[in-house]
């Protein structure tokens, strides 16, 4: 049984290595996250502007993000994504938790569906009500890992001038600008 456990590890490893974009030798780089952020300022609707390219996000157009307090347990934060992949409307719902709330409040692991893992999802910076900066990095093995970073905005667009500044800041912070992909939010429509 152990040794089918293993083996079951090993492939999805090298699922992992295969299907993403974003994989790199060597460890997650440190990025500071916000120190005196507010989840309550954060929830509602966030609308992607641009994003790494990845596997779980291919040909999305029109995406966004609605954050709010599950009503069942107000520790954790119901995550409902959306967009139109090949012109079709999908939706993803997840669940959010910050493990630990007074050492790092931007620090949030997320989970979809059958993941068999939470991926991180750390708040950069944000001023809760224009934009977002958001990055996610999982190591794999201590030799490999896999990384993601979003601009997100509460309208559909951004100001190009905010924007630019955003693009500097990821640069600052050695986050490879160039893999970022513009998310298309024109003739958007709810199912």
């Amino acid at each position: 049984m152990r040794s089918l456990t293993i083996l079951l590890i090993i492939f999805y490893i090298f699922y992992l290595f295969n299907s993403s974009v974003n994989g790199q030798l060597g460890k997650c780089q440190r990025v500071n996250t916000k120190q005196d952020f507010k989840l309550d300022n954060y929830l509602g609707v966030w609308y992607e502007i641009a994003r790494f390219d990845s596997s779980f996000e291919k040909n999305g157009i029109c995406s966004k993000a609605n954050y709010t307090i599950n009503p069942s347990d107000s520790s954790k934060i119901i995550v409902t994504n959306s967009e139109y992949i090949n012109g079709q409307y999908s939706q993803a719902i997840g669940e959010a938790y910050c493990p630990h709330p007074e050492q790092d409040p931007a620090k949030l692991l997320v989970s979809f569906g059958h993941q068999p893992f939470a991926g991180p999802y750390w708040v950069v910076d944000t001023d809760y009500k224009t934009y977002s900066m958001v990055f996610s990095c999982v190591n794999i093995l201590g030799v490999y890992h896999i990384e993601y970073a979003w601009i997100l905005a509460r309208q559909p667009s951004l100001n190009t001038n905010l924007l630019t500044d955003i693009m500097s800041r990821w640069k600052s912070l050695d986050v490879d600008i160039s893999k970022f992909k513009l998310t298309k939010q024109v003739n958007c429509q709810q199912p």
